[in-house]
């Protein structure tokens, strides 16, 4: 199992289900772009 933690060190816990991790590296951030649809989650 993948643990994942903030910036403060506290573990972030995931809901069950499908989740997505996309890693960036931090000279890319400007050129990522997220599409998505919120209508999964309600």
């Amino acid at each position: 199992m993948t643990h994942y933690y903030d910036e403060d060190g506290q573990e972030i816990e995931l809901n069950p289900g499908k989740t997505w991790i996309c890693i960036i590296q931090s000279d890319r951030y400007d050129k990522a772009v997220f599409h998505g649809d919120n209508e999964d989650n309600e």
